[in-house]
């Protein structure tokens, strides 16, 4: 948690400018700013009403569920089900059953990293997967991944 109060000349005034960054609520770049105000000490009031208003975001985000990939994938498979056709579903499923989960299953869902995803390509390739069949399993994957960001697995 950061608060940064700084002076700004604007021709032939000055106000004071505030920038908030709460860890895990603001991205590191991205700080809540707000400039214009005439004195120091109500930058400094806004600044910590900023601060208390984010650390309540803080306080609600979810924590993390530690889930093993292969349960993740059986949740994952039935959204499939609901929102794609028939066939769509028949072919995400053999692929996730047949490629993907045996290589994550016994890895926890928080400690899958890009590393983890980057060796299962390797492994595909070496395999002597084609280019097109690499892309489409790598699209799921990363499709699989951003749904368990969406449902706190990640």
């Amino acid at each position: 948690m950061s608060i940064r109060v700084y002076k700004r000349k604007h021709k032939n005034t000055i106000t004071w400018t505030v920038s908030v960054t709460v860890r895990g609520v603001t991205p590191q770049r991205k700080p809540h700013t707000r400039g214009g105000f005439p004195t120091r000490e109500q930058a400094e009031q806004h600044a910590r009403a900023k601060e208390q208003e984010l650390l309540g975001r803080l306080e609600g985000i979810p924590k993390l569920k530690g889930v093993r990939f292969d349960s993740f994938a059986i949740e994952y498979l039935e959204l499939c089900k609901k929102n794609n056709t028939q066939k769509h579903y028949a072919t995400k499923k053999y692929v996730i059953l047949k490629s993907i989960v045996p290589y994550f299953e016994n890895k926890a869902l928080l400690n899958i990293q890009a590393t983890d995803v980057e060796a299962y390509i390797s492994k595909r390739q070496q395999e002597g997967v084609s280019q097109k069949t690499l892309l489409n399993e790598y699209t799921l994957l990363k499709h699989m991944l951003n749904q368990a960001v969406k449902w706190d697995y990640l």
